[in-house]
């Protein structure tokens, strides 16, 4: 590319962004922080992610280079079409009236080579839930590294699931795996956005891909989940119906737990006609009390916001035990305070004022 190339800036942009799951600001690996650009795909590796799309330059290219500072600078230039140019050791975008030199790698050292690729036909068919099922259950998932597995999604044949010790979420479909395996949730969630529709695994990967020619590659881990749902799910109690507008009543209570060093977790007590969600955090507290259809034994759980909401916007009716809430909604269930004592209501923050 000793020539200028006219590319279309915000579609080039939209391949770089595609392959940002596998970049690092921490230097994870050697050139992590890099895009590497090599034959007609441009490629990204930080030892847990490995992402590669074809660059569309329409030229073979055989560099690596810093992807903050490109990035930025094509989000924030004005020009539909931009000029792209192989200087040297410098990469230079050009514009109307302006020109960018960014310097680019001694060589291109990325070890996305250790991904394994996977044979023609080995891709499937993505099941057509599969980020769905993504969405619901990596809420659940831990974040305490020491506890490595509970960070992570267990995929078995008919359903992925996750916990954290005190909630979890199992969703039942077809993941494509025949033998159960971990991948972290932190991996796992960039599948998302990006309309995947096939799937294949290889020996130390699940790989992603969509028609784009997007490949995302998530590292698996062997089976070591410490935790059986199975008997968990089983559980039985008194019914209840949550408010269908529980949203913005979370969302002022997010603001509050968001703040927190550790999880961000609300708190949430059901008692005869009566909630009580309560966000607090560095910065202070938030509790309101909505009204609920519910005549069982007073119970107090932890719940992360952003499942809360997602829970009742799909389906308000649960179950609710001494010490545990069950949410089922047909392909997926909850559960929250597994196996860890909820603190008493008194701890948690005063009644309201109505309360007797």
């Amino acid at each position: 590319m000793t020539e200028p190339v006219p590319v279309n800036r915000a579609d080039f942009l939209a391949v770089l962004e595609s392959v940002a799951p596998g970049l690092s600001r921490r230097e994870s690996v050697e050139q992590s922080s890099c895009l590497a650009f090599r034959g007609q795909e441009v490629l990204t590796y930080n030892d847990e992610v490995a992402c590669r799309a074809p660059h569309g330059i329409g030229h073979d290219l055989q560099f690596a280079v810093k992807a903050d500072p490109v990035m930025k600078l094509l989000a924030k230039l004005d020009e539909d079409r931009v000029t792209l140019q192989q200087v040297e050791n410098t990469l230079v975008v050009g514009g109307k009236r302006k020109q960018t030199k960014i310097a680019l790698e001694a060589a291109v050292t990325l070890a996305v080579d250790s991904v394994e690729r996977p044979e023609p036909d080995a891709w499937k068919a993505l099941h057509p839930d599969f980020s769905d099922a993504i969405g619901v259950v990596m809420e659940s998932a831990g974040k305490d590294e020491t506890k490595f597995a509970l960070t992570c999604v267990r995929l078995a044949k008919k359903w992925m699931e996750t916990s954290d010790a005190v909630q979890c979420t199992r969703y039942r479909l077809r993941t494509g795996v025949d033998e159960p395996v971990l991948v972290r949730r932190d991996s796992l969630k960039h599948v998302l956005p990006l309309d995947m529709t096939e799937m294949a695994l290889t020996d130390e990967w699940v790989h992603f891909r969509n028609p784009s020619g997007l490949v995302v590659s998530c590292r698996k881990y062997p089976d070591t989940f410490p935790v059986d749902l199975t008997p968990l799910l089983e559980m039985e109690g008194e019914a209840a119906t949550l408010p269908k507008d529980l949203e913005r009543t979370v969302e002022r209570a997010d603001i509050f737990s968001s703040l927190t060093a550790d999880q961000n977790r609300v708190t949430v007590t059901l008692k005869p006609g009566k909630m009580k969600i309560v966000g607090s955090g560095d910065a202070g507290e938030h509790t309101e009390w909505p009204k609920v259809k519910y005549n069982g034994p007073e119970i107090t759980f932890l719940i992360a916001p952003k499942l809360l909401i997602a829970l009742t916007k799909r389906h308000t009716e649960c179950v609710v035990s001494d010490t545990r809430l069950k949410v089922d909604g047909g392909r997926w269930v909850f559960i929250t305070s597994l196996g860890a004592k909820p603190k008493p209501v008194e701890q948690v923050s005063q009644d309201s004022p109505e309360d007797d």
